[in-house]
Formats: C-alpha cells, structure tokens, sequence
C-alpha cells in the first residue's frame, strides 16, 4: 500500500496496487477466439464448464486471460445466445461483474441487468444464458486471499455478503464501469499488452462486494415462469433421447401447455419444442466429438439423440454450429489419430 502522502497507484479506482505488477508495470493478456461453442468451456478460466448453443447463430467472441499472485482473471465478449452453466473449482471463490449485459441475459433463468455482482462459491453450480453483446469479468481466487485483497484496497468484506452464491442487480449505476468496459474491450480488440486493468478489476469487485446494499438474488429464488422453465429444463436435460412430447413437458412442468410456450418465450427467447431440438443436435454434436474409430456414424449419433427426420438434421446442425455432422465427424476421428501417433 502507498505510504501516506503518496498517490494511489490507479488514480481511476483511487486505490493503491493489490497485485504485484511488472517493472514497467505493463501486463500480457492471453486471448481465445470463440470459433466453436466448445471454446466457451473457459467462460471463466479452468472451470471446465459446458456450454449450449442457441439458435439461431454460431457463437463468436473472445475470452481473454490473466493468471497473477494466484488470481485468475477472466473476461468475455459474447456474440451470440449461450447457455453457460457447470460448477466451480472447489478450493476457490469467483466474483464476476456484467460490464454490458444484453437484455433478456440471465443467471439460473433469473434476468440480470449491465452492472450485475455476482458471488460463485467454491464447488457451487452456475447456469447463465447471455445474449449477443454480453462482456463479463471474473476473478477467481482462494477466499483467504479475497480477504487480503479487499485489505489491500483498505475494504473489509463481510463474509455475510460471499457466504452464499447468487447475484445482486445493481441499484444504481456503478462508478468506473465504463471505464473498466473500455479497457476490456481494448484487450478483445487486440491491446493484449495492458497496464493496470487487473487492478482496476479488482478495486471495482471489491467495492461492489463491500457495498452493494441490493438483496442477494439466489439460485433457488425463482417465481412464475422461471420455476416452470427451471423445472422443464431439469426435465429435458434427462430425457431428451427419449421421444417426448410438448405435452410431456408441461406435466412434467406442472403447467399448461400454453403457460409452458409463454414461459419459455419470457425466459429462453424460444419455444420449448425448440429448445428440446437443440439440445438433441448438442447430445449428437458431443457423440460425434466423442468418436474414436468408424464405428459411429453420423445417422447413429442422431438416432442415440433422440433426432429423427435425417434429412433436415444436417441442414439445422450446420445452422446451429456452422459446419456438417459429418465435418465433426472427420474431424474428430483425425485428432484421435493424431493422438495415436
């Protein structure tokens, strides 16, 4: 920390250094192209997550990364309609903050607005759907060392405030952020050389952590159409091989058939015969991903996924994922072999 009379090290955050920094106090971001929707796996960095794509678009995008005095920093720029969900690591604390959420974006099917805090305990699970436009950064450390950070910032952080996983919308708007949403993007758009934007980061979190006053917002607070949605998809995600109807969907959603299409119209943007195909083309894409000799067959991995009418999955995978079963197919089976040798 400064020494008393002296300046603070980031004058835009108005509080001294954290984190170690290089002699010429400049840091190098790693940056990822979104190519494919597996890329969003590292949405936040080793976490291993899955990630769905939505129709109507492949995903594209950027994550960058920073790895210092054993913080993780994460941040991506999202354009297109995910579903990101998956635990954390066990032994360490997220906070993330959206710095320009889309509308209609959501965490455990629960919207989310620009300038959301959101506290991810270790082992806990998240599921967020973005829209295209999102840009969101993480921090991911061991609890202790969130404390010391916080200290660093001359912040005490009540453990009240990280005891439970969830989110809190903010109240008004957040001091700094448009800043912290400039500097990120210039990291996306190439500037992987940046200085103090990990401080910046972390001052911002530790603020908002220390005094955002809004109510947490947990995984299991859904109302109305986000519960039947929640319910549906629990229930989907079990059993789309088999062949289910709409009408299955709603008994199993304690609800109408017509609540359900309004419900899922509210909360995923798309009716739920939809959302069941998609996650049918995702069942085969990761079958076909996953073939190790010539055995599968495309034709096999639609019908193990519950998919019928094989005329048109080729058309709707390639919509969905920009390229033919059959190229991941290909694709898959000379990386294996590429192993082999």
């Amino acid at each position: 920390m400064a020494r008393k009379g002296e300046r603070a090290d980031d004058a835009r955050t108005g509080v001294n250094a954290a984190i170690s920094r290089p002699p010429d106090g400049v840091s190098t971001w790693e940056r990822t192209e979104i190519r494919q929707i597996e890329d969003l796996g590292d949405a936040i960095k080793d976490a291993g997550f899955e990630a769905i794509q939505m129709p109507p678009h492949p995903v594209k995008g950027s994550i960058v990364f920073r790895e210092q005095d054993d913080i993780r920093f994460s941040c991506g720029r999202i354009f297109g309609h995910v579903c990101i969900s998956g635990a954390l690591p066990e032994n360490r604390i997220s906070l993330a903050v959206g710095l320009r959420i889309a509308p209609g974006s959501r965490l455990w099917h629960q919207e989310i607005h620009t300038g959301v805090l959101v506290v991810l305990r270790p082992g806990d699970r998240q599921q967020a759907l973005f829209l295209p436009g999102t840009l969101y950064a993480a921090v991911t450390m061991p609890q202790d060392r969130l404390m010391e950070v916080a200290a660093e910032f001359g912040l005490s952080i009540d453990e009240r405030a990280i005891r439970e996983t969830g989110f809190r919308n903010p109240v008004c708007p957040t001091p700094n952020a448009d800043a912290l949403c400039r500097a990120m993007d210039d990291i996306h758009d190439g500037a992987l050389q940046a200085r103090g934007v990990e401080e910046r980061l972390l001052g911002h979190l530790a603020h908002q952590v220390s005094r955002n006053t809004a109510p947490l917002v947990r995984p299991d607070h859904q109302r109305g159409h986000t519960r039947i949605v929640s319910r549906a998809c629990c229930f989907i995600d079990t059993q789309f091989d088999k062949p289910l109807t709409v009408d299955d969907v709603a008994d199993a959603a304690m609800t109408s058939r017509r609540t359900l299409y309004r419900a899922f119209r509210e909360v995923m943007g798309q009716p739920p015969h939809v959302y069941l195909r998609t996650m049918r083309l995702h069942r085969m894409r990761q079958t076909l991903l996953r073939a190790s000799d010539g055995r599968m067959s495309v034709t096999r991995a639609a019908t193990i996924s519950g998919l019928d009418q094989f005329g048109r999955v080729s058309g709707s995978y390639r919509d969905l994922f920009g390229e033919l079963p059959s190229q991941t197919l290909a694709g898959a089976l000379r990386l294996q072999s590429a192993e082999a040798d």
